[in-house]
């Protein structure tokens, strides 16, 4: 009961993530585009902690099974790329939430690889869960 529920939520979140990612410059003129990246931050931190979480069930069942499969090596680097944002993810948020600006072409470019990679990997898992492979 609970897999087709997440699977939603994370499906959600990753089509709103995309329409919002790729459509913002349209909308830029007459809705504060800031209040609303700051309304996803909060959605991006619970997607990734579900990613975080999920990933890494189907990568200690992938290596319980000790399959050696291109699927196993896969989640394997699913799971820790996922790692790897989630840590990049959290640290400019809480630079954001503390005001700390560092590098501003720096902040963007990991802004934009962790926005692109959430769309990605929250609508795998959600395609995933949805189908009951996981």
């Amino acid at each position: 009961m609970l897999r087709p529920v997440l699977a939603a939520v994370l499906g959600a979140a990753s089509l709103a993530m995309l329409v919002h990612f790729v459509a913002n410059p349209l909308y830029d003129d007459w809705v504060d585009v800031g209040a609303v990246w700051d309304a996803f931050s909060y959605v991006l931190a619970v997607g990734y902690l579900l990613a975080l979480g999920v990933t890494h069930r189907l990568k200690a069942e992938s290596e319980a099974s000790k399959s050696g499969s291109a699927q196993s090596i896969l989640l394997t680097i699913a799971f820790y790329a996922t790692v790897f944002l989630t840590i990049v993810f959290f640290r400019n948020w809480t630079s954001s939430l503390m005001n700390v600006e560092p590098d501003e072409a720096t902040r963007r470019v990991w802004w934009v690889a962790v926005d692109a990679y959430f769309v990605v990997i929250t609508g795998y898992l959600a395609i995933r869960l949805w189908r009951k492979d996981a």
